[in-house]
C-alpha cells in the first residue's frame, strides 16, 4: 500500500473500558488463583479441571472475537482450545455427578499438553515467519492503531513506513497489543516478503508476544504437573 495521508486516531481508555480491564483481569487470575488453591484441598481438587476449562474457553472466544485476520491456522488454534476447554469442564463434571468413569487424571495430561501447546506454537510460529520473510528494511513508526477489545482493553498496533524498490509503503498488521509496542518515530528492522512488500514480519513484537504465551503456558504446565504429582504420588498421604 503506497502512502496514505490520512491520520489516524487512537482512541483513548474510558473508565468505563478501564473497569472492564479490570473484571478481566480479575477473571482471569482469579481463576488461575483459585486452581493453585483448590489444588491442595482434597473434597474439592476436582474443581481445578472445570475452572481451566472455563478459562480456556472465554480466553480462546476473546482472542477469535479480536483476530482481524482470523486466518485458517488460527481459527483452528481457538477451536482446538475452546473443544479441549469445554472436555475439561464437562467430563469432571459428569464423573463427580453421573454415572461416568474416566480416570481424573487425563485432565490433567490434557491440561500439560496444552500447556506445552501454548508455549511451542507461538515459538514455531515465531521460527516460520523468519524464515518466510526474507527481505529486511529499515521502517519508522509513524503513527498507531486502536482497537477495542472484547475485554474492554485498548489495544494498538503500530503503522511503520517504509521505502523499498522505489516505492514508499505505509502498512500495519492485526497483532493488537500494548506490550512490546516501539514508540512513534522509532526506527525499526522489518522482515518483509519480496513477492508482496505489505506483509511483514517484526521480530521484537514477536519475540514480545512469545513471552505472554509462555507466562500463560507456564502456569497451565504448573497447574498440571502439580495435580499429576498429587494423583500419583500423593505427597500429602
Amino acid at each position: 500500500m503506497e502512502e496514505e495521508n490520512d491520520e489516524i486516531k487512537v482512541t483513548e481508555m474510558s473508565p468505563r473500558e478501564t473497569k472492564k480491564i479490570t473484571a478481566y483481569w480479575i477473571w482471569v487470575l482469579g481463576s488461575f488463583a483459585a486452581m493453585i488453591i483448590l489444588a491442595f484441598i482434597e473434597p474439592a481438587k476436582w474443581l481445578c479441571a472445570p475452572l481451566c476449562g472455563q478459562l480456556m474457553v472465554g480466553l480462546a472466544i476473546a482472542f477469535m472475537v479480536n483476530d482481524k485476520k482470523k486466518k485458517i491456522g488460527r481459527i483452528l488454534f481457538y477451536l482446538l482450545f475452546i473443544i479441549s476447554g469445554l472436555a475439561l469442564f464437562i467430563l469432571p463434571i459428569l464423573m463427580k455427578f453421573v454415572d461416568f468413569t474416566l480416570p481424573e487424571s487425563t485432565v490433567l495430561w490434557l491440561a500439560l499438553v496444552i500447556g506445552v501447546g501454548v508455549i511451542a506454537v507461538p515459538i514455531i510460529s515465531y521460527i516460520y515467519s523468519c524464515k518466510h520473510y526474507t527481505e529486511e528494511v529499515d521502517a519508522v513508526v509513524v503513527d498507531y492503531i486502536s482497537h477495542n477489545s472484547s475485554n474492554g482493553h485498548i489495544v494498538k498496533t503500530p503503522v511503520y513506513e517504509f521505502s523499498y524498490m522505489g516505492k514508499l509503503y505505509r502498512v500495519s498488521n492485526s497483532n493488537f497489543t500494548n506490550y512490546g509496542n516501539p514508540g512513534i518515530d522509532q526506527h525499526v528492522t522489518l522482515l518483509i516478503d519480496p513477492e508482496d512488500p505489505e506483509e511483514f514480519f517484526d521480530k521484537k513484537r514477536g519475540a514480545s508476544r512469545i513471552f505472554g504465551s509462555f507466562f500463560i503456558g507456564a502456569i497451565f504446565l504448573v497447574v498440571a504437573i502439580l495435580g499429576l504429582v498429587i494423583v500419583y504420588f500423593h505427597p500429602w498421604g
